[in-house]
Formats: C-alpha cells, sequence, structure tokens
C-alpha cells in the first residue's frame, strides 16, 4: 500500500511549486478521505490541513466488515484498476449482480469471483489472505504515536446513513484518544442524515426517508469557509461549526442542527440493554425476542442459523443496493447471496463458546432484528442470554431534541 507515502510526496510537490505558498490542504470522500489519514500520519510539514469526508478505516469497516467480505471488492478494484477512473463499468450493477449469481448457481468460492468477473487482480486475494485487523491493514491507518503528533485543524464528516460511518468514528475516536489535550480541540465532526454520497452532495431524501430543508447544508460552502479559515488565514471558524460536534435532528420536533462539545454528549443520559428472549424464541420475527433494562439470571442461548446459499425471498428484499442481486432466472427461486465469511481460524480467541466472528460491541443505534423494547407478560421460565456476536448488552444514548 503505497497511499501514506505518495500522499507525502504529492503534498510536499505542491508546496514546493513556485505558485503555491506553501501550505497545502487536502480535501476527499470514502477513498479520498482514507487518504488523508493515511497522508497526515507521515507528517509532510507542508501539510496545513485535512477535511476526510466519509473515511473508511482499512481493515475495520473495508474492505471486511466483522471478517465478512462482500461481492463488490471486484466492483471497486476494477473502478481504480485503470489510469482513469472505470467508472461506466463500476455502475453496470446488473452486470456485477450477475457475476454474484454464477458463485452461487455453480458452487464456486468466493475466491473465484475476481476471475468470474474477468479482473484476476492480486490486491483482491490479497485480501482475502488478511481477514482480520492486523499489520497488513496497520500499515495505512495512523498509529497512536502518529495521532498523538499530529496538529493540523480536522473536519470530518459522516452521515446517519454512510456505509462508512463506522470507518469515520474509528479514526475521530482514536485521535481523540491520542492526541494531547490541547490537540483535543482541533477535531471538527458532522453527522448529517445522509448516505455516503450525501456526505458530499446531500439529499433531503434517503431510501424513501424525507429530511426537512435544514438537512441541505451547503457543503460547499463549508468547505470554502474551512480553507478560507485554515489555509489562508482569512475571517474565522465556518459559522455552522457552532461546536465540535454538529448533528442533524429529525421528527416531528426536528429538521434542526444541534451541537455537542464531544461526542458523548449528544447523548442526555446512557442506557444499558440485554437480550432476552420469551420460551426461547428470539429467532421469531413476531415473537419472543427483545431488549430488557435488568440482566438475564441465566439461560441457554437461542440459535439461529445463516445459509449464504438459501438467502431470502425476492420480497424480503428492499435495499435499493440488494434489490439488483435478486435472481430473476426461472426455477432459480429469486434468490440473492452477497456475503461470505472467513476462514474460522480468524475467529476470535476470546470468543469462547460465542464461536463468532471480530466484532466489536453492538454500537449505538444498532437494530436487533426480532427484538423490541417494552414489557411483555412474563415468559414461563427463566429469563435466557443470548449468544451473540459481541457481547450480551449494548449501550443506548437517546440524542438531545
Amino acid at each position: 500500500m503505497n497511499e501514506a507515502r505518495d500522499g507525502h510526496d504529492v503534498v510536499e510537490w505542491f508546496a514546493a511549486q513556485p505558485w503555491s505558498t506553501g501550505k497545502v490542504g487536502m480535501w476527499g470522500g470514502s477513498y479520498g478521505g482514507s487518504d488523508q489519514w493515511a497522508t497526515i500520519k507521515e507528517m509532510p510539514p507542508h501539510l496545513t490541513t485535512v477535511v476526510p469526508v466519509a473515511p473508511s478505516y482499512l481493515g475495520v469497516d473495508f474492505p471486511m466488515v466483522g471478517n465478512i467480505y462482500s461481492t463488490y471488492l471486484p466492483q471497486w478494484l476494477t473502478f481504480t484498476s485503470g489510469h482513469t477512473a472505470q467508472a461506466q463499468i463500476f455502475g453496470a450493477m446488473a452486470q456485477w449482480a450477475g457475476y454474484a449469481r454464477i458463485l452461487r448457481r455453480e458452487g464456486l468460492p468466493f475466491q473465484a469471483l475476481d476471475s468470474v468477473a474477468g479482473n484476476r487482480t492480486t490486491v483482491f486475494q490479497k485480501w482475502l489472505a488478511n481477514p482480520v485487523p492486523g499489520p497488513y491493514w496497520d500499515q495505512i491507518s495512523p498509529t497512536p504515536a502518529q495521532y498523538a503528533r499530529m496538529t493540523q485543524p480536522i473536519l470530518t464528516i459522516t452521515g446517519a446513513y454512510d456505509g462508512d460511518q463506522l470507518g469515520t468514528l474509528t479514526h475521530y475516536r482514536t485521535f481523540l484518544q491520542n492526541a494531547s489535550a490541547a490537540e483535543r480541540n482541533n477535531i471538527w465532526l458532522v453527522i448529517g442524515p445522509w448516505d455516503h454520497g450525501g456526505t458530499r452532495v446531500p439529499t433531503r431524501e434517503v431510501n424513501g426517508v424525507q429530511f426537512g430543508p435544514a438537512s441541505m447544508v451547503n457543503i460547499h460552502q463549508l468547505h470554502k469557509e474551512w480553507y478560507d479559515w485554515t489555509l489562508r488565514g482569512a475571517g474565522s471558524k465556518p459559522e455552522f461549526l457552532k461546536n465540535r460536534v454538529a448533528y442533524y435532528v429529525a421528527g416531528a420536533n426536528g429538521d434542526v442542527w444541534r451541537y455537542a462539545n464531544s461526542l458523548e454528549a449528544v447523548a442526555n443520559e446512557k442506557r444499558s440493554y440485554f437480550l432476552n428472549s420469551v420460551a426461547g424464541r428470539a429467532g421469531d420475527a413476531f415473537g419472543g425476542g427483545r431488549l430488557d433494562r435488568a440482566a438475564p439470571v441465566h439461560s441457554d442461548p437461542d440459535t439461529w442459523t445463516y445459509n449464504p446459499l438459501d438467502p431470502p425471498d425476492p420480497g424480503d428484499v428492499t435495499h435499493p443496493s440488494a434489490l439488483s442481486f435478486i435472481d430473476p432466472a426461472p426455477g432459480q427461486g429469486g434468490r440473492a447471496a452477497i456475503l461470505r465469511g472467513t476462514d474460522p481460524r480468524a475467529h476470535r480467541r476470546d470468543a469462547g463458546d460465542l464461536g463468532c466472528h471480530r466484532q466489536a460491541r453492538l454500537g449505538d443505534g444498532a437494530g436487533v432484528a426480532g427484538h423490541r423494547t417494552g414489557p411483555r407478560p412474563a415468559p414461563p421460565e427463566s429469563p435466557r442470554r443470548h449468544r451473540m456476536t459481541g457481547g450480551a448488552g449494548r449501550e443506548i444514548r437517546p440524542m438531545r431534541r
């Protein structure tokens, strides 16, 4: 991976040009956001500010999440394989969905997907050979010591529906964990009601959910004011950034931007909830799963089996990005196969009888299928604790309104 070293050299090349002021800033989203964290860790002397928008954190939320890879990877690698972006091929969703269906129909291993797609890149195979966070992925992300040395002002942006929100917040939190007290005041976070693309070009609708006019932040103006302040020394901090964290609140009493001094301060209360079930029916979407405030005392595990060769029926798939993977061929049942689990040797050693892949505690706002809050009739037997990836409890932080 050469992004970090290349980024350093590009920054210093720009700074050395006769038309340059010697102050260089970076901007970009997604991969372009990850590049900025990779570059800033190399400490190029003339890098003055970065604005990583929706950056992934390699080894955490890309190219896998919880050791599970996606059929999207060859599509992305094809997009970036040429001297210029292969946008037309990248956008041919029906074509890429067809490759995924070939894997299932012919019973091929996931590692054959690059051959099926006609792009036998060594990068794809190398990624599959490194299914867990470790030295391979660490080389592109800052170390704790490198985070601690960062002094440049940083503006980072993500969305409530951003597929790289996990990466954005991992960078953000790791920076704060390692930065000095003074430098912790040098980073600003914006969380809008946007999906991945909306972090750069906001829209009022995400997958059918409508938001109010306040959601339409003038992102270009925000960037201009940021660079005027950090690179030109003109004016002051952008007016929109009224505090260290800006977050959008929707709903009947919403369509407003709220502000907090930290991500933790967004919540006015912290609560712990525990997975529970009634008569061992947690796998029933209409039945016994729930979230309780009190920890279960003793229980046997509920179970649920996922078979990637027996995916959902077409009527059960509603997300637009997944609809293209529906198999319309007669006799195929209209089913889709999207994800692949990794080598069981990659499982956490400390998982015990959980048998789960490596995954952090369920994050704030995570959904649990088949579980709900609120009272139910007392179960006929003692509460049951579920075997889950990530642990038995989670925290829910209601946002201030």
